[in-house]
């Protein structure tokens, strides 16, 4: 070795001028080597700096050798003129190409000198010089820098390790090859729908493109912003979304991308300024898929057919009960209508919507329906569980139009016990439909203030009666009515919000609901007594005795303290009682056309009184609830986020309103829980007071009034200060 050269160890040795490699930030620069020290390299790069680096650093080292620095940047360039010239892909074609002949030919051709037979394996590595040869003629050093450089610029088919050039296999070329093309059309449909973006934001001209195309890659950029603005930077395409809004120049540096990409949706006319994000957080269809909607309209007809005569089915005919008086008391908005009642002496009926009458279980309906689980109810609409040809027409009990229909009849005791229960299809005619206001007008009001027939005030009056008897009877046996707010949210076409209370108490609405209980509990009970496979809905009794109080009479931090002593309830295939509804069994069977779990146990039911065999096993019953109820919590929390969300909304457009507020409870560290009874709205705050000012924390039961110091719907951000 000479004066001039060293010895890296297992890196070989370095000469004095040597030519070698550094790869940094995706460029390949050369430098040339001054002196050794260790496994360190002294060297000069081409801008005349001296650096000391690491043996590892270096990507290649050349064999070449140049006096100085200005004879380093003579011979760079023309490493670079004939790394333009290799033809790498020509030079791994014959390279592969006479390797897989020679493995052919050694497969099947003359053996060795020993008479064993031979075969030739694909070479996974080459020499540089021997790779320099086939693609550039030539082995001398500046040959062989070169086609490093040219693999440096495309490693698709080689890759430089260790002073050896690894050779790609086909498959992997292959594989390079078809990422490359992808990536060349994404960056095609980034190009094209910036541009188009750019184009409706008034901010550049129409894109250069195939129309149908650029309005492809347009949609699914758009498309994939949804994707960001919904679930931000975890959100599956936010990689594509924020480079899209990197394009578009609209992603601040440290701002949350989410809210920027619902922003720019927004001005694109893409979302509008309420957007409802929890229902897509939630992926909760909006649409019925068109199958689904063929099918709803194919029941639809057969079951016109079947109330006109034609095609009826060959079971037993449903009990015809459409001489009874008969009305049902709902909301006026209310489209889906899922019972009513008529009285005879001390026998109460209720018909339930036969659902499974005209919905066959395991098809397409029932199928989206169990998806679907429940209609869900927001400010803004519905998303039904149904198609509205069956869930507003077909299935629902309108008022004059016969339908098929689950009739519950009970006898109602003096003491208010439901002395016995009988379930069987019947046909029912709804004779008048009775709003709540009306119901209320009679119960409550003079005589004829609710402009309703005296035969209609007179059953509306009975069924009260009847109903008052079977709560009285619930409240013996412990049941638990707390004081409920009711708050309807309606939004006007511009985003205006609009608050109208309801009475969730009026004498109508307690007589639905009592109703509603009655035969959900008359039924945990028949199917109890009858050891049906049936889900109850269960609630223990809490662990330490409550004291005997009427729960409505009590104000808002004291029903809260009362709800936090009380165990959850639960669904469970065994029978057992609902601690906080005073009744001994419960299954849900009232509301089929937007609740499933009510649906299925309507199969289940009917099977029973067609056959006197259930359709469904307490595994497979329980199986199907349980994660049908899943469903049915991510639904009822999107009503919740989205009130809370239109609540804040209604405290944007009025920021100087004074609200009263009570303390629920405490939360720690100086934060309580408010409730704010004219918006149903709970929120944790730290309080302080308007301008400033020291008091006491405040306290569990304490009345305040609030004001806004600081509100923002969409960001859910919500300050209050005591109002001064």
């Amino acid at each position: 070795m000479s004066e001039a050269s060293w010895d890296l160890g297992p890196d070989g040795p370095v000469e004095r001028g040597q030519v070698m490699y550094l790869a940094h930030a995706g460029q390949l620069t050369p430098v040339m080597a001054r002196g050794v020290s260790g496994r360190r390299v002294t060297a000069l790069g081409l801008d005349g700096g001296e650096r000391s680096l690491a043996a590892e650093r270096f990507y290649w080292m050349g064999q070449h050798r140049v006096d100085d620095v200005a004879a380093l940047r003579t011979y760079w360039a023309k490493v670079q003129a004939g790394a333009d010239a290799v033809d790498l892909h020509e030079a791994w074609r014959r390279l592969t190409a006479s390797q897989q002949a020679g493995a052919v030919a050694g497969a099947g051709g003359a053996g060795d000198a020993g008479g064993a037979a031979q075969t030739v394996e694909t070479v996974e590595t080459v020499e540089p010089t021997r790779l320099a040869q086939l693609a550039v003629g030539g082995t001398d050093g500046e040959q062989v820098d070169a086609v490093v450089l040219a693999i440096f610029r495309d490693p698709s088919r080689f890759k430089v390790k260790r002073g050896q050039v690894q050779v790609a296999s086909p498959e992997a070329v292959e594989a390079a090859e078809r990422a490359a093309r992808e990536e060349a059309e994404r960056e095609q449909r980034l190009a094209w729908a910036t541009a188009a973006l750019r184009n409706r934001l008034g901010e550049g001209e129409a894109p250069d493109g195939p129309a149908e195309a650029v309005e492809a890659a347009a949609r699914d950029g758009i498309e994939a912003l949804i994707d960001l603005a919904t679930f931000g930077a975890e959100g599956a395409r936010s990689p594509q979304a924020l480079a899209l809004l990197e394009q578009l120049e609209r992603r601040p540096a440290k701002a949350d991308p989410g809210p920027v990409a619902f922003d720019l949706l927004v001005t694109l006319g893409e979302l509008s300024r309420d957007d409802n994000l929890f229902v897509r957080r939630a992926g909760v269809p909006m649409a019925f898929p068109a199958e689904v909607l063929a099918e709803a309209e194919e029941l639809a007809r057969r079951a016109q057919s079947r109330r006109e005569g034609v095609g009826l089915p060959s079971q037993r005919a449903p009990a015809d009960m459409t001489g009874l008086l008969t009305i049902a008391v709902d909301d006026a908005a209310t489209t889906e209508v899922d019972d009513a009642f008529a009285v005879e002496g001390n026998l109460l009926h209720v018909f339930v919507a036969d659902v499974a009458a005209i919905v066959p279980r395991g098809s397409q309906v029932d199928a989206e329906a169990q998806r679907r689980a429940s209609t869900l109810y927001l400010p803004e609409g519905k998303v039904p569980m149904m198609p509205a040809v069956l869930a507003e027409g077909a299935c629902s009990l309108q008022e004059g139009e016969v339908r098929p229909a689950l009739c519950f009849t009970a006898e109602v005791l003096s003491d208010g016990r439901l002395g016995f229960l009988e379930i069987r299809e019947a046909l029912c005619r709804v004779d008048r439909r009775v709003t709540y206001d009306q119901a209320d007008a009679v119960l409550a009001g003079p005589a004829g203030a609710s402009g309703l027939p005296d035969e209609v005030a007179s059953l509306v009056r009975r069924g009260a009666a009847m109903m008052d008897l079977h709560r009285q009877h619930r409240t013996r046996n412990g049941s638990l009515s707390f004081q409920r707010s009711e708050i309807v949210f309606e939004i006007a076409p511009d985003g205006t919000v609009d608050i109208v209370r309801g009475d969730p108490n009026g004498p109508g609405r307690r007589l639905v609901s009592e109703m509603m209980v009655a035969v959900c509990a008359a039924t945990g009970g028949y199917c109890r007594e009858r050891g049906l496979p049936c889900v109850y809905r269960v609630q223990p009794a809490p662990d330490v005795p409550l004291p005997k109080v009427d729960a409505a009479s009590l104000g808002p931090a004291e029903q809260v303290s009362l709800l936090r002593t009380l165990k959850p309830s639960g669904l469970t295939t065994r029978p057992a009682g609902h601690y906080s509804l005073g009744v001994d069994a419960y299954t849900q069977v009232t509301s089929p056309i937007r609740r499933y779990q009510d649906l299925l146990m309507h199969y289940q039911l009917k099977a029973v009184v067609r056959t006197g065999r259930p359709a469904m096993s307490d595994g497979q019953l329980l199986t199907l609830f349980s994660d049908v109820d899943k469903q049915a919590g991510v639904l009822r929390r999107v009503e919740q986020d989205s009130r809370r969300y239109w609540a804040l909304r209604w405290l944007e457009q009025n920021p100087e309103a004074v609200l009263d507020g009570v303390v629920l409870r405490e939360l720690g560290r100086g934060r309580v829980l408010v409730e704010i009874g004219a918006l149903a709205l709970q929120t944790p705050q730290q309080l302080a007071r308007a301008g400033g000012g020291g008091r006491g924390r405040p306290r569990a039961g304490q009345m305040l009034r609030l004001k806004v110091a600081q509100v923002d719907a969409r960001k859910d951000t919500l300050v209050l200060v005591e109002a001064t």
